[in-house]
């Protein structure tokens, strides 16, 4: 008896072709995960020869600064058009994390910019996924725009903001960017962080004692400008209280921070006057103390004439308060150095002749020009510099 059988073989080249399309898919998203690890590796292997030719393996290590394979305009295309693939998972989390950790993990900045960005398929709540390493690692890399591409998006989770890490002492990632004197200068990335709804720490204040608003003022003589600072100061859920917080460490508060740039200077003076904070003793005796190091703020405006203009605005200030018996021991103990000329003769004349000396100052009459008589004022000064003239001739 025959049998007649018939293969149909449509359901096995079915299998083949869909197996050959996974292997495909699976080699494009290896493809794609090795474009985002592309490094310079740490350890290499170098094979060298001796005298007599013998070859040597030897081990060398590098410091990884920038990426060994830089992104191409055709890694960017392929990129695009993986992204665009709707079959192609962006979110997929590896063994080193997501593409998008991976790509900032390696410093390729522009495929991250396209996994955040590109399609808007990225799931923002993968950024939780490490406490927010990730927006501190950006600071670190200094990549302004890529911040401000994800915390302007609105599937950003403003709470992230409020995580602390030891980086910064136990601060958030605002005291990071004010740490940062190429990301402490943008307005912008800083109201995106001050004005989320969901960003609470805007006093914390860090294990050093020290806010976002005092690291802001550290950075004043580089980049910061009055504007900068004004988007802390002016922000409802400001406490001014901050302002004459003392740091851990040395005493000092971002009014005494501020001194190097008069018009912040100022501008702190007419806030502590504004919001009576000096109506507590404590605080009026403490704004000018000496710091941990033994100086007072009369210490540091007189080691430069640079400072002349803060130093007539203390001495303005201390008189609008009562504050003369407060800071006068401090006061005569100042020593002027050579380069405070003009602060040399504004302080001796207030220590001289106080009263006349204030009010002179509070109606323009002060005379603030300055030629000094070293041997009168600066006898020290002036030995040094007749020895300079006469035996080394330096003039």
């Amino acid at each position: 008896m025959e049998v007649n059988q018939t293969y149909d073989d449509s359901d096995c080249s079915m299998s083949v072709d869909h197996d050959d399309s996974n292997n495909a898919k699976k080699q494009e998203v290896d493809k794609f995960y090795q474009l985002c690890n592309r490094y310079k590796p740490k350890v290499q292997l170098v094979i060298k020869k001796d005298a007599n030719d013998n070859r040597l393996l030897e081990y060398e290590t590098e410091t990884i600064t920038e990426p060994v394979f830089p992104v191409t305009e055709e890694d960017i295309q392929f990129a695009k058009s993986w992204l665009d693939d709707p079959n192609c998972n962006v979110n997929n989390v590896t063994v080193r994390g997501s593409y998008f950790h991976i790509a900032v993990n390696q410093k390729h900045f522009e495929l991250a910019q396209l996994i955040i960005s590109h399609n808007n398929r990225y799931d923002f709540s993968l950024l939780k996924t490490d406490n927010s390493i990730m927006l501190w690692l950006l600071c670190v890399y200094d990549q302004l725009d890529l911040l401000k591409t994800i915390m302007s998006d609105s599937r950003f989770d403003g709470d992230m903001l409020n995580n602390k890490h030891d980086w910064c002492g136990g601060g958030t990632i605002l005291h990071r960017i004010c740490s940062n004197d190429k990301l402490a200068c943008d307005g912008e990335l800083i109201k995106l962080v001050v004005n989320n709804s969901k960003f609470t720490c805007l006093n914390y204040v860090n294990e050093d004692n020290q806010t976002a608003l005092m690291k802001l003022c550290y950075q004043i003589h580089t980049v910061v400008n009055l504007d900068t600072i004004k988007i802390i100061t002016e922000h409802k859920n400001f406490d001014v209280n901050t302002l004459v917080l003392g740091t851990r460490d040395q005493g000092c508060t971002p009014v005494t921070i501020s001194l190097s740039k008069d018009d912040v200077f100022v501008y702190m003076l007419k806030l502590v006057d504004k919001y009576e904070l000096l109506s507590n003793f404590n605080t009026k005796r403490s704004l000018f103390a000496k710091e941990a190091y033994g100086l007072s703020i009369f210490d540091s405006v007189a080691t430069h004439d640079d400072y002349y203009n803060s130093c007539c605005e203390i001495i303005k200030f201390v008189e609008l308060h009562d504050m003369r018996d407060i800071i006068w021991d401090n006061l005569l103990k100042v020593k002027i150095c050579y380069t405070g000329m003009k602060v040399f003769k504004l302080l001796k004349a207030y220590k001289t002749k106080p009263d006349f000396t204030i009010d002179s100052l509070i109606n323009n009459t002060y005379d603030h020009n300055y030629e000094p008589n070293y041997f009168r004022d600066f006898p020290k000064e002036a030995i040094t510099k007749v020895t300079d003239w006469y035996l080394y001739g330096k003039r």
